[in-house]
């Protein structure tokens, strides 16, 4: 059964020169779990906002015989309780619902019962208690802020809130981010037995393999379909391109063939003319000028064969983008041990994050992070850097330590400056064309290195950010979540980037694919 269909959609935004979209058509039927899947800036997210009705494309349709359920990208939690998140979909129905049980003017109380009912809200409190068994959060208390609740927790009232609406299709915007490993676990889980079709952004590559049976890539601003996970997807896509590269070699010795054979009729042509005089006209050439004249005619349509065989297979010329690998510069201090951390201790409102922990970074480490959402990772990077003092304990650094530090949140970058410029922003001016070289290595070319970060994409933004800690070659990252965002090819380019470096590392990152391939060491962080 159809639950989604896009037809002929064409959309670009204000200021854009081309299409994001251009004539791209799609279908959702009720036993499709898709992965859709793009480099950074393609539209991903567009696509699901157009979708779910948040912006109008330029041209096209999209035909929703039942209303579906969205979770955009990195949701905006307010101090609400989990009962008032759980509502919050719809604005109206949060608020009538707020008079029907706060309210003690009896007339705003009925006026607001009409206005949730006619909303469908009564509906939605029966589906209530159902949901919130199905997702495991039966335990916990609704009336509780909704900040209070863990990463897992979130992740679980998030999903809830999607089903309470009892929707024919799922719309989930890169749901995976900053989210624990159990809580990916459970995530993981309930996609693989729902029996709602959805589409899926994650860039997660594991995560991607187990829980869907559609592939959508979407580039130039059409989607290809692969039936199958995102392994499959990957094995087909390098299929095809080897047979387009083999077609195209084809076509290009045929070229050369034809290209000899025309030659040869045109060289014969031209020494038959040569021996016919200038116009031809002795009779005792005329039956070779005849000869001649003929032989320049198949020539010349021999020519224009070899025309549209060029033609042909510049068109079907397969597209391969030069790669450009990252490479990190660094100077490694010479000392054994870069960093001690002593009996380290912090809480925040007598809460606390860690106790007494204490490590050893040593020279060529590759630590990978490892705790629940709020076991203390970004606190510790936070006291690592000085952002932070510690209640106790100790951090020493040796001299010539120099930290990178890449923060999830992108805190370090300026919004009204341009990519270019918050890269090599306090160093001197030569660093520019160091700094665009950077960013082309990881997809920000061209005139994008000008536009306002403000502009940019999660993923792109996370590109700055990465490359504003490149080019100031350090001997240490710390690196939260770096993965985040960021698309299969550039994941793939930091990681060999990350197994190269020659200096520390510490990261977070709940990508398993990436870790397993950078790290050398784990430290468990468990409250």
């Amino acid at each position: 059964m159809l639950k989604l269909k896009g037809q002929n959609i064409r959309f670009k935004y204000n200021n854009a020169t081309e299409n994001i979209f251009d004539d791209l058509s799609f279908m959702l039927h009720d036993d499709m779990k898709v992965g859709l899947i793009g480099d950074n800036g393609c539209g991903k997210s567009t696509l699901l906002k157009i979708v779910c009705g948040l912006i109008t494309p330029n041209d096209g349709k999209v035909i929703i015989p039942s209303p579906g359920a969205y979770l955009p990208q990195d949701p905006k939690y307010t101090d609400i309780s989990v009962e008032e998140y759980l509502f919050c979909f719809d604005e109206r129905l949060l608020n009538a619902r707020r008079i029907m049980y706060t309210c003690e003017i009896s007339e705003k109380v009925v006026e607001a019962v009409d206005e949730f009912d006619r909303l469908g809200g009564f509906k939605f409190e029966e589906n209530l208690s159902k949901v919130i068994n199905q997702v495991e959060l039966s335990e916990i208390d609704l009336n509780r802020s909704f900040n209070t609740l863990s990463g897992g927790e979130k992740t679980r009232a998030a999903i809830a809130r999607l089903l309470i609406t009892d929707p024919a299709y799922l719309l989930l915007d890169e749901p995976t981010n900053h989210l624990d490993i159990e809580a990916k676990e459970w995530l993981m889980t309930f996609l693989q037995n729902t029996k709602l079709p959805f589409i899926l952004v994650s860039h997660d590559r594991a995560f991607l393999d187990s829980v869907v049976n559609q592939i959508w890539e979407l580039k130039s601003g059409i989607i290809k379909e692969y039936s199958g996970n995102y392994s499959f997807a990957e094995k087909e896509q390098s299929v095809e391109l080897e047979r387009k590269k083999k077609e195209y070699q084809n076509s290009m010795k045929k070229i050369t063939g034809l290209k000899a054979d025309y030659n040869n009729k045109r060289n014969w042509a031209l020494q038959f003319q040569a021996q016919t005089g200038k116009n031809g006209f002795a009779p005792v050439y005329e039956e070779l000028d005849n000869n001649a004249r003929r032989a320049m005619r198949r020539a010349k349509v021999m020519e224009r064969r070899v025309e549209r065989e060029l033609e042909q297979a510049k068109e079907n010329k397969p597209f391969i983008e030069k790669e450009h690998s990252i490479f990190i510069e660094t100077q490694l201090p010479g000392n054994e041990i870069i960093c001690e951390v002593e009996e380290l201790s912090k809480s925040f409102d007598e809460k606390m994050v860690f106790k007494d922990l204490s490590f050893k970074l040593k020279r060529g480490d590759k630590i990978h992070l490892i705790g629940k959402n709020g076991s203390g990772k970004t606190t510790l990077f936070n006291l690592l850097t000085g952002n932070l003092r510690p209640d106790n304990g100790k951090i020493r650094w040796v001299p010539k330590a120099k930290i990178g530090y890449y923060c999830q949140e992108h805190q370090n970058l300026d919004d009204k400056k341009s990519a270019l410029k918050n890269v090599y922003s306090g160093m001197d001016k030569d660093k520019e064309s160091k700094s665009r070289i950077v960013l082309g290595c990881l997809g920000i070319k061209k005139d994008k290195v000008f536009s306002l970060v403000e502009e940019l994409s999660p993923g792109e933004k996370s590109k700055v950010m990465l490359a504003k800690v490149i080019i100031k070659e350090p001997n240490v990252l710390l690196m939260d979540e770096p993965t985040n965002h960021l698309e299969m090819s550039s994941r793939k380019k930091l990681e060999d980037a990350l197994v190269e470096y020659k200096g520390c590392i510490i990261f977070v990152s709940h990508d398993e694919v990436f870790a397993n391939k950078i790290k050398n060491r784990m430290i468990f962080l468990d409250q």
